[in-house]
């Protein structure tokens, strides 16, 4: 099931701005190693064991294995093999969903999901536009950052321009 059937199945849409997911998703960005993703990403998957999260992971993996579609067929092939585990196993997956606060985020992972999502656009479903939900997230964040007195602007690098 790619996470569009999903949608389409469960009649919502299934909020990627999670913050337990997006925890999962920044530190397995971090990881080079195939299975090092995989395993961390589906560890978040049997935490939270709920219908949306399967979602998130399913869509993830569909995703992140476009990246290494120009690297070696075994690196492609560990992505499939868990996107099959994931279509195999869908029904188990009937918890409720859970997350976390982000008032509760240690200011250093704080800090790196609020630049690493503020750099993102998505460019294949909102012509490059920032979705309405990932600007909610952020909207968010910025309201936390000014109570727990995390100055965003002087903390998030900016992003280099490609000239």
């Amino acid at each position: 099931m790619n996470f569009m059937q999903f949608y389409t199945e469960s009649n919502g849409w299934v909020n990627k701005f999670n913050t337990l997911w997006q925890v999962a998703r920044l530190k397995a960005k971090d990881l080079k190693d195939v299975d090092a993703k995989i395993s961390l990403v589906k560890k978040c998957l049997l935490d939270n064991p709920s219908p949306e999260n399967f979602g998130r992971v399913s869509n993830w993996t569909s995703m992140t294995k476009l990246g290494y579609k120009n690297s070696s067929l075994e690196s492609v092939r560990k992505f499939e093999d868990f996107l099959d585990y994931l279509e195999n196993n869908k029904n188990d997956f009937t918890a409720e969903d859970k997350d976390m606060n982000l008032e509760d985020l240690p200011e250093d992972i704080y800090i790196r999901l609020y630049q690493d999502l503020k750099g993102r656009k998505n460019n294949l479903h909102h012509g490059g536009k920032r979705p309405v939900s990932m600007s909610q997230y952020l909207a968010e964040m910025e309201k936390i950052a000014a109570k727990r007195d995390i100055d965003l602007e002087e903390k998030v690098k900016k992003p280099k321009l490609n000239r």
